[in-house]
């Protein structure tokens, strides 16, 4: 399920009245059983979350759950059961979305709200734009996921290195002992990751990439003690693909209000 429903690029002409609520549940991520990572939070997450790796593009994922359509860390007075909310889930009802290149060769990037969202229909909350200008509040969200774009593509380079040393394999999970039909995701070979020539370990160590192998083996531990591990009463509906769920450079970025 994709966490927006409703998705529409911010537009002074027809945003001018819409208002940002944050004080609402997690009831919007209550389905959701993978959030997409970025590279600064990934041992952050780590601590909490499963990570998993992409099987078709370099992106790392927070395991939410492993029953389709139930997310194990919202509960269901829609409140947060992890220590740390992975940032995708802290941005919503926000995003951005590439809508082009400018004519010097900049990405040009639009914002976007799920207008679907609780988060700009509850009363109480702060307006977006002054006439056809974005508030301090809305420069401040830009910034904000200017900056996790900017580490969701240092990411893709990080799990890309991984992946040029041979260090990313399919593997099944198991729960608690008990075997998943999970598939459409990779981890990190920690018998490849051992066998690396010194040369390639220090390649690794100072791209930072090394970390995010040994976060992601860490991450495992969650498989045995996290929400994901309480499997009581939730039952998977056959074989869960990751593949099916996984959909979602440059480091320059000009936003356009009118895109």
């Amino acid at each position: 399920m994709s966490l927006y429903q409703a998705p529409e690029a911010l537009d002074p002409a027809h945003h001018g009245a819409l208002t940002y609520q944050p004080d609402v549940s997690f009831r919007f991520a209550s389905e959701e059983i993978t959030v997409p990572l970025v590279a600064s939070e990934v041992t952050t997450a780590a601590r909490d979350y499963v990570v998993v790796f992409d099987t078709a593009k370099p992106a790392a994922y927070a395991l939410l759950g492993v029953a389709q359509g139930h997310n194990a860390y919202v509960t269901t007075r829609g409140q947060w059961r992890g220590r740390y909310r992975p940032a995708a889930i802290r941005a919503y009802p926000f995003t951005i979305k590439a809508v082009g290149e400018t004519p010097e060769g900049k990405s040009r990037y639009a914002m976007v709200v799920d207008t679907a969202s609780e988060h700009v229909s509850a009363p109480g909350g702060y307006l977006l734009f002054e006439g056809d200008k974005p508030t301090a509040l809305l420069e401040k969200i830009k910034g904000i996921l200017t900056n996790l774009e900017k580490d969701r593509i240092r990411l893709t380079r990080l799990v890309g290195q991984l992946e040029q040393h041979g260090l990313l394999v399919a593997r099944s999970l198991e729960v608690k002992s008990r075997q998943l039909g999970v598939s459409g995701f990779r981890v990190v070979d920690s018998e490849a990751l051992a066998a690396l020539s010194p040369e390639a370990l220090a390649e690794l160590r100072d791209s930072g990439a090394l970390m995010l192998a040994y976060a992601q083996i860490l991450s495992l531990a969650n498989l045995q003690d996290s929400p994901v591990a309480d499997l009581s009463g939730v039952a998977p509906a056959g074989p869960l693909s990751l593949d099916e769920l996984f959909d979602e450079g440059d480091d320059d970025f000009v936003f356009d209000f009118d895109s």
